[in-house]
């Protein structure tokens, strides 16, 4: 009785382990399937800002001089969008392959979000600081922040590195609401806090620091 008690324990455990295994390679399967859809989107996303520029370049030499400085706005945020999503394509095909992303520069991936909010937008951006962080998601967390209804008038963003952190710094010119922060968009900022980001507000209440590990921290 003991032994057929022992043999029914270790087939118990089997039939577990296999439960297991076969409900991590649903998820893995489900994984994968998201991150090949973002590729094909992503990818797709690619090809029509590209034709676009070129129907605008196109054009460009037809008009008159005072709409060609809209045009051109126009060309460098394509330029600065398909940029960004080129990153993110990058990155999630890295992902698909089960391979440890590659760093991205972070100075100049900002740089290209400031081109889509505002030329204008002043700020130093030297961190020097490269990071393996999801570039859509980063891109979509600051743009949701420097256009959220609550805040008025961006005054720069700034970057600098502390530490193992890189750390991106939005000023507004007036002080930013109580619970600002409670209004962040989910799907991008969960993606950047399961990475390691973390965010506050300053003392001033007028600046937002968002803190990212750098890829070598991320590689300790």
């Amino acid at each position: 009785m003991e032994t057929a008690i022992e043999d029914l324990d270790i087939e118990t455990t089997m039939i577990d382990s296999a439960i297991d295994q076969l409900e991590d390679s649903r998820d893995r399967t489900v994984q994968i399937d998201r991150t090949n859809i973002a590729t094909t989107f992503t990818a797709g996303m690619i090809q029509i800002l590209e034709r676009e520029k070129e129907t605008l370049s196109s054009i460009l030499s037809d008009l008159t001089g005072e709409h060609n400085p809209a045009i051109q706005t126009c060309i460098q945020g394509m330029d600065a969008l398909a940029s960004i999503i080129e990153k993110a394509h990058d990155h999630a095909i890295e992902k698909a392959a089960g391979l440890p992303p590659a760093g991205e520069p972070l100075d100049p991936l900002v740089q290209e979000v400031c081109t889509l909010l505002n030329s204008n937008v002043g700020g130093h951006l030297g961190s020097g600081a490269q990071t393996c962080i999801d570039p859509f998601a980063l891109s979509h967390t600051i743009l949701s922040l420097c256009r959220h209804h609550s805040s008025t008038g961006l005054t720069s963003i700034d970057t600098h590195r502390a530490g193992s952190k890189a750390i991106i710094t939005v000023t507004f010119k007036t002080s930013l609401s109580e619970g600002f922060l409670d209004t962040l968009e989910p799907n991008s900022w969960n993606i950047l806090k399961t990475a390691g980001c973390d965010i506050q507000i300053k003392n001033d209440k007028k600046s937002i620091e968002l803190m990212l590990p750098t890829q070598d921290a991320a590689h300790v």
